[in-house]
């Protein structure tokens, strides 16, 4: 592979991995959340140097962008800059290649091909069925976050009605899924029963219910990561009991893949 580092350029946490043995390392996650506040070149020059400084990266890196960059062109720009000063070339792919890149992780790591995979990202959600048709949906968790006022006070956010909206949103019929991103270690880190990567619907309902009347500052202080990594969690388990609504199985699956994972599997484009 020509790279041996990749950073992912999410919409709310960038995350660095180093490629050694044969496999991908994940070395850390900073929630930067570029999709809601207006970095300029400086600062994110900043944060990116401050970061290959602090794992010593001094090999050839490539940069991954998501929603948040395809979205915003100013955003997208201040970025390029400050990768172009890094020597970082970076690609910003779409959704499409999105949901290519975590099929081909989940594929790899000889998850289910019965399953639907769900890739929700700050920006972008991507359902990848059994049947390869792949369904996209142009908002993400800080939509849903923003538009069902998931961030403010416990008793002022919408969550009854921003299940029924996404319920409604959703396949109707739904066999069996897995749930992407960093829900394995989550769900792990607050101690809910995983069988094999599987995860009770009656246990993640349970978890969602103790976690709705925690303030943000509370649920900050759960994260299995750094603490603003909770604050699309709410959205997360939304999203996450619509599909179980529509679901014929009595369980989800969960993992730890992100599209990076997918990289050392696809075509010469992306790496």
């Amino acid at each position: 592979m020509q790279y041996k580092w990749f950073i992912d350029l999410g919409s709310h946490s960038a995350k660095l991995y180093r490629f050694e043995s044969g496999a991908l390392v994940k070395c850390c996650l900073r929630s930067w959340q570029w999709i809601k506040n207006k970095y300029d070149r400086h600062t994110i020059y900043t944060q990116l140097k401050n970061l290959l400084n602090e794992f010593s990266v001094n090999e050839p890196i490539l940069a991954v962008g998501t929603a948040a960059l395809r979205n915003n062109k100013i955003l997208k720009k201040h970025a390029e800059q400050a990768c172009r000063t890094l020597s970082i070339p970076l690609k910003v792919i779409s959704q499409q290649q999105e949901a290519e890149l975590i099929r081909l992780a989940c594929q790899h790591h000889d998850y289910p091909n019965e399953y639907t995979i769900v890739d929700a990202g700050g920006g972008s959600i991507q359902l990848i069925q059994p049947d390869k048709e792949i369904l996209f949906y142009p908002y993400g968790l800080n939509y849903l976050t923003q538009q069902f006022n998931l961030s403010s006070e416990p008793e002022n956010r919408n969550l009854k009605q921003c299940i029924e909206w996404l319920t409604a949103q959703l396949p109707k019929s739904i066999n069996s899924f897995i749930y992407t991103g960093g829900e394995k270690r989550y769900l792990e880190h607050l101690a809910v029963p995983l069988t094999k990567d599987k995860c009770a619907k009656i246990d993640f309902i349970k978890l969602a219910s103790q976690l709705a009347p925690k303030t943000q500052e509370e649920l900050r202080c759960l994260s299995p990561f750094d603490p603003e990594w909770m604050d699309g969690a709410i959205a997360s388990n939304c999203l996450i009991v619509a599909l179980l609504n529509n679901c014929s199985e009595d369980f989800l699956m969960v993992n730890n893949l992100t599209i990076v994972d997918g990289l050392p599997f696809a075509s010469n484009k992306l790496c």
